[in-house]
């Protein structure tokens, strides 16, 4: 083509040729993926919440990690009383910035509505994207999240830890060790 650049030409095929061919490049991706991670406070309790939380973190990252392998843009969302979102990219340091972020992410002290959640996700985010929900859906409220993100043009795929697990192995405390904890 005559508007082609000269670095993009293939001189050494176009004069195999016997006509002018050009390179062309295009970036491979699989698509957007975008990561919801629900950090608000259940009925379970704080201790319990923790826990699922930084099981939650660990998963987010995980799963950001191996898309970010595969040149898939991740956006990253958390959504506590308020939204956190960092944007969609790819790359090195687009990783770090989801690991940071992950490990400053705490249980929020208040619990925002699900509802608040999809609005705000449609600010930073378009919809039709493949969206990871990784929450504990401990309550309504939280498995009221999906039906909103659905009716916001997001497809939602949930990913929920569970508190069953996390309770059995807690161990039970004997009478001589609440009323020691008690007295403390």
């Amino acid at each position: 083509y005559p508007d082609d650049p000269p670095r993009l030409i293939n001189w050494v095929a176009s004069a195999r040729a016997g006509r002018r061919l050009a390179n062309e490049f295009q970036v491979e991706r699989t698509g957007d993926v975008l990561i919801v991670l629900d950090a608000r406070p259940s009925s379970l309790g704080p201790a319990l919440d923790r826990r699922l939380l930084g099981i939650s973190r660990a998963a987010a990252y995980g799963l950001a990690d191996a898309f970010l392998r595969e040149k898939t843009r991740v956006g990253l969302a958390i959504f506590g009383e308020f939204l956190t979102a960092l944007p969609l990219s790819a790359g090195r340091t687009h990783r770090l910035r989801i690991h940071q972020l992950l490990l400053a992410t705490e249980v929020a002290p208040v619990a925002g509505p699900a509802e608040r959640c999809a609005v705000s996700l449609g600010r930073y985010y378009p919809p039709g994207m493949t969206t990871l929900v990784l929450s504990p859906l401990a309550d309504e409220e939280a498995a009221l999240l999906v039906p909103y993100l659905r009716r916001r043009g997001y497809r939602p795929v949930v990913l929920s830890p569970s508190p069953i697990a996390l309770e059995r192995a807690t161990p039970a405390l004997d009478r001589d060790d609440e009323a020691l904890l008690e007295r403390i």
